[in-house]
C-alpha cells in the first residue's frame, strides 16, 4: 500500500500569464492512496516482472481569482514492465476522473500515458585501457 500527500505553492509575481484560462494556479494540494505490487527483474516468468499500481487521488487547485477553485477526483491504474539487464522499464498508465469547479464547471476525463525509464549507467567514470 502507499499514501502520498503533496503541497505546492506558486509565489511568482508574473504579470503576463499564457494559458487556456484567464487565471493562474497559485496552489495545488494532492492526496493519493493505493496499492503497489513490485515486479522482480530476476524472475523467470515475464508476468512476475511487471509492477502493478492501482490507486485513487484528489487534487485541489486554488486559482488566483476568488471562487474559481478546481477539484479533481480520479482513479489510476498502471503497469511497469521491466526489460534489459539494467532494469529499464516501460510504463503504461490510465487515469479516469472528474474535474469540477465552484462556478458550475464539470467534466470527466480519461488519460492514457506511455513512458520509459532508462536504468542504464550513464555517469560512471570509465577506466583507462592499459
Amino acid at each position: 500500500t502507499y499514501f502520498e500527500f503533496q503541497l505546492w505553492n506558486e509565489f511568482a509575481e508574473n504579470i503576463k500569464s499564457f494559458g487556456l484560462f484567464n487565471d493562474k494556479i497559485v496552489s495545488n494540494n494532492h492526496l493519493g492512496v493505493g496499492i503497489v505490487k513490485f515486479g522482480d527483474i530476476n524472475d523467470k516468468d515475464w508476468q512476475d516482472k511487471i509492477t502493478f499500481r492501482l490507486g485513487a487521488y484528489r487534487k485541489d487547485y486554488k486559482m488566483l481569482s476568488i471562487g474559481n477553485n478546481i477539484i479533481e477526483n480520479g482513479l489510476s491504474l498502471g503497469l511497469g514492465i521491466k526489460f534489459g539487464n539494467t532494469a529499464n522499464q516501460l510504463d503504461l498508465s490510465f487515469n479516469n476522473g472528474t474535474r469540477t469547479s465552484e462556478n458550475n464547471f464539470s467534466e470527466t476525463f480519461k488519460q492514457f500515458s506511455i513512458g520509459i525509464s532508462v536504468g542504464d549507467v550513464w555517469f560512471l567514470r570509465r577506466r583507462a585501457k592499459q
